[in-house]
């Protein structure tokens, strides 16, 4: 019997699917610095994604996805999808990111520093390690909120 679960375990996690220990596990071990829940507001999804950068990539998703990454499946028009994000650079504390989103062919900044917190909807999500030679390490806390009814 332990090995069939442990077959079934092995095979849903090959196949991406997200199992619910996975996340509340990640969001213990997530340095990000937690979103608090808003007035009025419901939370529908939270998780952490740990990422490297090499030196001068870009990480780029788009909302939608980032949101399905941390459980999210709905995809509401964009005046009622907003993202709240909070990350932390984990490796070098005097190194910073630069965040920025894609939205109608403008690219807008939208934060930036060794951590911080932004919130923002549709779009293509970016994050910038501007520097040359040092990878960088992340730890983005990705909260998906909506208005309560």
């Amino acid at each position: 019997m332990l090995l069939i679960s442990l077959s079934l375990l092995l095979a849903l996690l090959m196949a991406g699917c997200s199992l619910p220990f996975s996340r509340s596990l990640a969001l213990k071990t997530c340095s990000a610095a937690k979103i608090p829940l808003e007035a009025g507001h419901t939370r529908k999804a939270e998780g952490c994604l740990h990422l490297h950068l090499d030196p001068g990539d870009i990480w780029e998703q788009d909302g939608y996805d980032l949101a399905s990454r941390v459980g999210y499946r709905e995809h509401p028009a964009c005046d009622g999808f907003f993202l709240t994000l909070s990350w932390k650079v984990t490796n070098r504390e005097d190194h910073q990111v630069v965040w920025t989103v894609v939205r109608q062919d403008q690219t807008l900044p939208v934060g930036g520093g060794a951590e911080g917190q932004f919130r923002f909807g549709c779009g293509l999500y970016q994050l910038h390690n501007k520097y040359k030679s040092d990878p960088l390490a992340v730890d983005v806390r990705v909260v998906v909120d909506q208005l309560s009814r």
